[in-house]
């Protein structure tokens, strides 16, 4: 039977709905014929999906059309996504992202040709799962909607950004409780308000500017630049795993705790960690704020411009200062910069200002002293806080330059803040035993999963896909290697200027395709192939059965086998450690090159 499901409320006008769709239905459909899905709501308006089977003109090839259909006689702008779910390979799921206005009950947005019917309807593709109750098959549609309001500006002109909703702000500066019942908060965050201090002023004209961090740039030191290394996020079917929640004014969302302490450690008081199974997090910032925040935690994502009012974009800097991630602090001035006006000025110095934040202060300063002709007039220009006034009596009498603050680079990103739970163990849920030995490896299966296809088919309940035993000869590593490998992982990159041996090059070959990567460590792996390990390389994919790693490794030796011979001492020792078929194989390869 088919059915709406409410996958995550985000807040009043945002929602993300999940469709399961008898795939019977698709198959007794004719052509151009409609279905409807059953209504739900957001934000007051009443939807529903639209469904068709259409041929094109040309072809004749069969698609299935996917609209999203307004069922109230009102006009409205939404920005949603379609999406169709693949449980098989979560990155194959196929969708489409609209921002559109709906003017009257029956309006309807989509694609026509959103999947080529075969494609939908085969099994082995990935998009069609058995009930297990009734045993009937099954496809799944995503609507991730928001109403953009309709009362005031919008602030959303670009794409659309999942669990990013549009809005003015007008919460308080950014606060945290944690607590495990909800009625009981046992630390705060302190407010910029506690900062607050009362004082008048005078000035005209500004000097000196404002450098914040590059717009689109992450650089660390040296000018290096970092790998991403985004989750999945929204969490699709691993949110199963999750096993913490935030409450953001009475909005509830999920998350994991690995990452959550690993990413959010300066939030959360030392009494508290570590974190429980089960424990909520409240955080006083509007949930637009906070779903900004948190894909930033999960993806490194920033918002896109336009989507979030200064208020709005100020609690978000406020919250990723506190966490040290000063990519996103810079995309935050960069935005809010230009939004700042004398109209709005005066407020935001007395809610968000914050003695302490030498950024934010030199913002302000700008600011003010940009529009001062206009705000002397204003008499609440007398309450803007006396640190600040003090500064800008001193500038405006040229004592003390506009300061020029530069956002300091960014340390705490994700690969590195992921690698520390890696290499410690932290709130690991799963133990992956290895090799003959039966060394144990401790992981996290969201992670695993965000990065592998093996972990993410034998965690959603759909799949048959269960993970194999890696305890066979032919995973017999060291535990280092087995360790440095899941930091690569969990990292999305390989650091093969430390101490980075053969053996380690062989475990990413091998494990590339029997975890299913998506191919970024081999990359890094085949960089590191070179004349100083191709001989033990060689030894190790004899040993671990790596036919690709096999292949090459002989290719290689076998035409740089006299300097090979001759620059490694041990390099006889480490050929009579091969099987003899591959000493015959090598032997051979060395005298058709030597022809």
């Amino acid at each position: 039977m088919e059915s709406i499901e409410t996958v995550e409320v985000v807040s009043e006008n945002g929602a993300r709905f999940r469709y399961h769709c008898p795939v019977k239905l698709l198959r007794t459909m004719s052509l151009d014929a409609s279905h409807y899905s059953p209504q739900f709501t957001v934000g007051g308006y009443t939807w529903r999906l639209h469904l068709q089977r259409r041929a094109t003109a040309a072809s004749g090839e069969e698609f299935l059309s996917i609209h999203l259909q307004s069922c109230t006689n009102a006009a409205v702008v939404a920005q949603f996504k379609l999406l169709l779910q693949c449980y098989e390979d979560p990155t194959s799921s196929k969708g489409h992202i609209f921002r559109c206005t709906f003017k009257k009950s029956g309006s309807a947005w989509g694609m026509n040709e959103f999947i080529p019917m075969w494609r939908l309807i085969q099994q082995e593709n990935g998009f069609v799962y058995e009930d297990e109750g009734s045993g009937a098959l099954y496809f799944d549609i995503d609507v991730l909607l928001k109403i953009v309001d309709a009362n005031g500006p919008s602030y959303g002109n670009g794409g659309f950004e999942t669990n990013v909703l549009p809005g003015r702000s007008s919460s308080p500066p950014a606060q945290l409780n944690f607590h495990q019942d909800p009625n009981r908060a046992l630390s705060r965050m302190r407010s910029p308000m506690e900062y607050r201090g009362v004082g008048p002023t005078r000035s005209t004209s500004a000097r000196g500017h404002l450098i914040v961090a590059p717009e689109n740039g992450f650089i660390v030191g040296g000018g290096q630049a970092v790998v991403r290394a985004p989750l999945l996020y929204p969490f699709e079917h691993l949110e199963a795993l999750t096993d913490m929640t935030f409450d953001i004014q009475g909005v509830r969302m999920k998350a994991h705790r690995c990452v959550i302490a690993a990413r959010m450690r300066p939030l959360l008081p030392e009494n508290v960690l570590p974190l429980q199974p089960g424990c909520v997090v409240t955080i006083a910032v509007t949930a637009d704020v906070f779903s900004a925040f948190l894909r930033y935690v999960y993806t490194e994502e920033c918002p896109q411009q336009g989507v979030l009012p200064p208020e709005a974009l100020l609690d978000l800097y406020l919250l990723s200062s506190a966490c040290e991630f000063y990519e996103l602090s810079g995309v935050c001035l960069n935005f809010v910069r230009p939004l700042l006006t004398n109209e709005n000025i005066l407020h935001i110095t007395l809610t968000r200002y914050n003695a302490g934040d030498e950024v934010l202060n030199a913002l302000y300063l700008r600011v003010l002293l940009e529009n001062y002709d206009f705000l002397i007039q204003d008499p609440k220009f007398e309450e803007i806080p006396g640190h600040l006034f003090r500064r800008l009596s001193l500038i405006l009498r040229d004592k003390e330059p506009v300061p020029q603050v530069t956002i300091p680079t960014s340390k705490n990103t994700l690969g590195r803040q992921l690698a520390w739970l890696a290499e410690s163990g932290e709130y690991s849920d799963m133990e992956l035993v290895v090799g003959p030995k039966h060394l144990i490896v401790k992981a996290h299966r969201y992670i695993l999963a965000s990065r592998c296809v093996l972990f993410s088919q034998a965690i959603n309940p759909r799949s048959s896909v269960a993970v194999p035993p890696f305890t066979a000869a032919e995973f017999d590593f060291s535990q280092r290697s087995w360790q440095k490998l899941l930091i690569g992982i969990y990292r999305h990159h390989l650091e093969s200027y430390r101490d980075f041996s053969a053996e380690d090059v062989a475990i990413v070959f091998k494990m590339h395709s029997v975890f299913g990567m998506d191919g970024h460590l081999k990359r890094e792996a085949d960089e590191a192939f070179n004349h100083q390990n191709a001989l033990r390389l060689l030894i190790y994919a004899v040993k671990h059965q790596v036919p690709e790693l096999h292949e090459r490794g002989i290719s290689y030796v076998a035409s740089n086998f006299n300097a090979l011979i001759q620059n490694d001492p041990q390099a006889w020792e480490l050929v009579s450690e091969l099987p003899q078929h591959a000493v015959v194989a090598l032997f051979r390869m060395v005298v058709e090159s030597q022809r």
